[in-house]
């Protein structure tokens, strides 16, 4: 075998696992308006970090629709719960001086949240 051949198989190793998992795949701009729902869905198949996004983003919106269907039950220590879900939402310092801070101001104001802990670090 040539040391071409030799460097070559090396770099560029023969593999006969098949990846079972979803297409990596983006979302298609290509048209005149963008359809949001659509893009957000295919975060799912669109890489690693935006797969975790996708999956935060379905979470999210579980939780939302939970929040708005009227809860059946009794009182927990003398508070009446009125949603079928609590939302807590906790965060570090940093988040707030990033760009962050519109989307917790954002969901402070319309209520998405029923808790919001913050935390500090600090050296």
């Amino acid at each position: 075998m040539e040391d071409a051949s030799l460097s070559k198989a090396a770099v560029y190793p023969q593999h006969t696992e098949q990846f079972d998992g979803p297409t990596v795949k983006g979302y298609d701009f290509s048209g005149n308006e963008i359809d949001y729902n659509a893009m957000f869905d295919s975060y799912k198949t669109t890489g690693f970090q935006a797969t975790n996004f996708g999956a935060a983003v379905n979470m999210v919106n579980d939780m939302l629709k939970a929040k708005s269907e009227p809860f059946e039950g009794s009182y927990m220590d003398g508070i009446r719960q009125t949603s079928g879900c609590t939302i807590f939402v906790g965060f570090t310092s940093n988040m707030i001086s990033s760009g962050v801070r519109e989307n917790i101001k954002f969901s402070c104001e319309r209520e998405f949240s029923g808790c919001f802990s913050y935390n500090m670090w600090c050296c």
